[in-house]
């Protein structure tokens, strides 16, 4: 397995997130909004756990935190 590349990474996230906010933009845009809370809720989720402490830590407590 070859060695994790930490810029590399960060550039992905950093995309994957962009893509994000641009999906809510585009569902906000055309008035879906279940499909935007879907997206909203999942962004709040995925941030939750790359912010968790403990990666085990429950995802109830890290979509609260």
């Amino acid at each position: 397995m070859p060695p994790f590349d930490r810029a590399a990474g960060l550039t992905q996230i950093g995309q994957a997130l962009t893509e994000l906010v641009t999906a809510v933009d585009l569902c906000m845009r055309d008035q879906l909004y279940r499909p935007t809370l879907i997206l909203l809720f999942s962004g709040i989720d995925i941030a939750g756990w790359m912010a968790a402490e403990d990666p085990a830590m429950k995802v109830k407590d890290s979509f609260m935190a």
